[in-house]
Order: C-alpha cells, then sequence, then structure tokens
C-alpha cells in the first residue's frame, strides 16, 4: 500500500479549488452575462432587483483560498 504525502494533498486540494473556480467562471459566462447583458437596463433588475443573484458570497470565500 503507498503512503500519500502531504505535497499529494496539496495538490488535490489545489486542483479541488481550481475545479470550484473554473466552474464559477464557467456558469457566470455561459448562463449570467448573457442574460444580463442581453437587454440593458432592463435586464439591470437581475442584479439590483428584489430576487438579485447575490454571488459575492461566493467569490469572497474562494479568493481567500486561493491567495493562501
Amino acid at each position: 500500500m503507498t503512503r500519500v504525502g502531504s505535497g499529494t494533498s496539496a495538490l488535490v486540494v489545489t486542483i479541488m479549488l481550481w475545479g470550484v473556480l473554473l466552474g464559477g467562471v464557467v456558469y457566470s459566462h455561459l448562463v449570467f452575462f448573457p442574460v444580463y447583458l442581453g437587454d440593458l437596463p432592463a435586464s439591470a433588475v437581475l442584479v439590483n432587483g428584489p430576487h438579485a443573484l447575490n454571488e459575492a458570497r461566493f467569490w469572497l470565500l474562494i479568493h481567500p483560498l486561493f491567495i493562501l
């Protein structure tokens, strides 16, 4: 049985974090931006309305993890 070192564990965590980050970027570019930029200023309700999409919590969580 092989032993997993700390370098391998760090690499796995880093790859998973990059996957989460890239998933968020792909989601924003494929789903969010076309709708938001498609019919300005009427579509601004997507970020300013009563049921606005709030991605700040995701991006504020993921960026410090990448800085570490």
